[in-house]
């Protein structure tokens, strides 16, 4: 589109002007000024769109929309002079169809609803209609998300994940009341999540993880009551968590590498349908409160890298579905919880560089599918188990830097998949069992 030539079609660009600027998502200014993606895209619509909807029609606005997207992202390399020429000059990966006589419902990424065609239902199909997704995820989409989205009124999912998208999340998209899905996670976006998010009523996943993002979670998310997934992962968010406690259809909770500070509340007991639990990396205090028993359904647990206090919770048989417990790198003390010998599912236990104390519980040879068992850097006594030799699964136990004492067992020996052994820095006695000798796999012993 060549913004210095003459409007071509004067009445055409009026009319569309007017129906974009009584929509109200676009300003005089933005739409007026010479070379924004607004102007750009009113004036492909006005003399370049091959498709030619009239300025009334049900779909310009949001024909315009993905328009203005297209304007915000695309990397031109050099316009064509040619007006008839396909402006895809884009570096984004797959644009087909994009800005071309198609019906927006065949652009690459966006689906409509399902539509009857010889007997199968297709979500693709050459027309111009209500966008239902837009998915442009791994696009290699640089630039910014335009407000002018919200034209997509009936949208219900939008993916525009691992992508380059830069400057701040419009506080327009909470005005988009079908949304159930909001990936916007793997970019570079900046400043705060917009409150207004806490409009979004339908919303199911809201993913925002691996950004620049800043200052505190809203406590709006606490009304998303149909919310499964919040992921706000590696950002720069800082506060206390806020009430998220009574969103109980939540499965997913991802707040870790961020700056929060405060306490896990003992309201965490109302996620009773939570699966995968990530507070990890952040600067939390307190506690691990004992009510995480009534997450009966968790499989992943991290809170490791915090200032977590106290002892570890004793209440581990109601949970017998957790496969991961980390609580590394914390100020925790007390013993290992005899009750985690229940979790025939527990896989990885990182428990190392705390304050524990006691022993390695004997009871955790019943173990079988823990493959990870990490207790370096605390305060442990006594024997290592010799129960330890029916852990089938075991790869990599490390228990240096301990008070450890008496003899390496031999049981070592049927641990057949042990990749690591690192026992060093305690005070063990008497020889190396000439059973490890058998250990083919073993390639660390310290």
């Amino acid at each position: 589109t060549n913004n210095d030539s003459p409007i071509a079609n004067l009445v055409r660009y009026k009319a569309l002007r007017s129906t974009i600027l009584e929509s109200t998502f676009t300003s005089g200014a933005n739409l007026d000024t010479v070379g924004t993606a607004q102007n750009l895209a009113l004036r492909w619509l006005t003399d370049d769109d091959p498709g030619r909807l009239e300025p009334d029609d049900d779909a310009i606005l949001q024909r315009y929309a993905l328009a203005v997207f297209y304007f915000s992202t695309f990397v031109a390399t050099e316009f064509e002079n040619d007006r008839q020429a396909n402006v895809a000059a884009s570096a984004w990966k797959y644009s087909d169809y994009w800005m071309s006589d198609k019906g927006i419902c065949l652009w690459y990424g966006v689906s409509c609803p399902p539509h009857l065609h010889e007997g199968m239902e297709e979500t693709h199909y050459n027309e111009n209609t209500d966008v239902l997704k837009l998915n442009l995820t791994d696009n290699n989409i640089h630039g910014t998300i335009p407000s002018e989205l919200v034209a997509l009124e009936n949208l219900e999912s939008l993916d525009l994940g691992k992508n380059k998208l830069y400057g701040t999340i419009p506080s327009s998209i909470s005005l988009l009341e079908e949304l159930r899905e909001l990936y916007l996670e793997e970019n570079l976006l900046e400043g705060t999540i917009p409150a207004d998010m806490g409009n979004l009523l339908k919303l199911r996943d809201f993913f925002m993880g691996t950004n620049k993002l800043s200052g505190p979670i809203p406590p709006q998310l606490g009304y998303l009551t149909n919310l499964r997934a919040i992921g706000l992962d590696e950002n720069f968010l800082t506060g206390t968590i806020p009430n998220l406690w009574d969103l109980n259809q939540l499965i997913i909770l991802y707040l870790d590498s961020n700056a929060l500070t405060g306490t896990i509340p003992y309201d965490i007991r109302k996620l009773t349908n939570m699966i995968d639990f990530r507070l990890r990396k952040n600067r939390l205090n307190g506690t691990i409160p004992e009510t995480i028993h009534d997450m009966t359904k968790l499989e992943l647990f991290y809170v490791d890298d915090n200032e977590l206090t106290g002892t570890i919770p004793e209440t581990w048989d109601l949970m017998l579905r957790v496969q991961e417990i980390q609580i590394y790198k914390n100020q925790l003390r007390g013993n290992l919880p005899d009750s985690i010998h229940e979790l025939r599912d527990l896989k990885v236990l990182y428990a190392d560089n705390n304050q524990l104390t006691g022993s390695i519980p004997a009871s955790y040879g019943n173990l079988g599918d823990l493959h990870t068992f990490y207790v370096f850097n605390n305060n442990l006594q006594g024997p290592i188990p010799t129960q330890v030799g029916q852990m089938e699964d075991l790869r990599d136990f490390q228990a240096y830097n301990n008070q450890l004492t008496g003899a390496i067992p031999s049981e070592f020996g049927n641990c057949y998949k042990l990749h690591k052994l690192e026992l060093h820095t305690n005070k063990l006695e008497g020889t190396i069992p000439p059973e490890l000798g058998s250990l083919e796999e073993l390639e660390i012993l310290k």
